[in-house]
C-alpha cells in the first residue's frame, strides 16, 4: 500500500472514532493553569474580562515560545478574572456554582 492509501485508511477509522465518542469539553494542561494562577495573583490589577488585552498584557510580561500558549493562558486568565468579579458582585458566573459545590465535597 501507499503512504496516501494509509493516510486515507487513517482518516476514516478517525472519523468512525470520533462519531462513536461524546463531545467533551477540553482540559487544560497544569502548566497552564500554574502559570495563569501565578500572573493573576501576582498582578491582579493587570488583567480584565477582554481576552485581547489580556493577551496583550501577557505578551509584554513574560516570553512565551509558542502563540498557542500564549493563547491558552490568556484565554484562562481570562476565565479566572470573570469568575472573580462574579464572587465579588454576589453573581453566579458560568461553572461558579459548580466549582463551589464541588469544593464543598472536598471539605
Amino acid at each position: 500500500m501507499t503512504k496516501q492509501a494509509i493516510k486515507g485508511a487513517k482518516n476514516t477509522t478517525n472519523r468512525q472514532h470520533n462519531e462513536v465518542e461524546p463531545l467533551l469539553g477540553k482540559v487544560r494542561p497544569e502548566k497552564v493553569k500554574k502559570a495563569a494562577r501565578d500572573l493573576v495573583k501576582r498582578f491582579p490589577e493587570k488583567f480584565t474580562t477582554d481576552f485581547q488585552s489580556n493577551k496583550k498584557m501577557l505578551k509584554s510580561m513574560a516570553y512565551i515560545y509558542s502563540s498557542k500558549l500564549t493563547n491558552l493562558i490568556a484565554g484562562y486568565i481570562t476565565r479566572l478574572v470573570v469568575i472573580a468579579k462574579a464572587a465579588e458582585a454576589g453573581e453566579s458566573a458560568e461553572g461558579t456554582e459548580e466549582e463551589a459545590e464541588a469544593a464543598e465535597e472536598t471539605d
